[in-house]
């Protein structure tokens, strides 16, 4: 297994999908996409670098209004929690989720944030004695 990889609990429990896409997604906020492509598994189709996955994240509804992913406040992020979509098979699962995104990150902590979201769906495979993200894609 790659060292970089996060490691999610080997439990199949939705709570240990929602632990790793925050950590995923709290890289792209630090502005970390090398980090960010390193600790997830990409597909031959899939694979990004980091430019590449930062341009598709910051572009992602237009060219001329930049997007920042942020972490927003509790209430916001429940939200976000609810609308993800996890499923379990026997060994694995698979998952869509919502990068939240927007212009005012200066904000990210308040209500009146102008919050938008980015659908991305993860296979959750099993890797030694971990589960790990693995990209699928992008939703338009």
């Amino acid at each position: 297994m790659k060292a970089d990889l996060l490691k999610l609990k080997p439990a199949r429990e939705d709570v240990s999908f929602r632990e790793g896409f925050w950590m995923w997604v709290a890289l792209l906020v630090r502005g970390d996409f090398s980090a960010a492509v390193a600790s997830i598994r990409w597909g031959e189709k899939s694979a990004m670098t980091p430019e590449e996955l930062e341009e598709r994240i910051t572009t992602f509804f237009n060219d001329s209004d930049v997007m920042v992913p942020i972490i927003p406040n509790e209430r916001l992020v429940s939200m976000i929690d609810e609308k993800m979509e996890i499923e379990w098979d026997e060994e694995d699962g698979w998952a869509t989720a919502l990068i939240p995104v927007s212009q005012e990150p200066q904000k990210a902590k308040e209500d009146d944030v102008s919050l938008m979201g980015i659908a991305v769906s993860f296979f959750i495979v099993k890797e030694e004695d971990h589960q790990v993200l693995e990209f699928e894609h992008f939703h338009a």
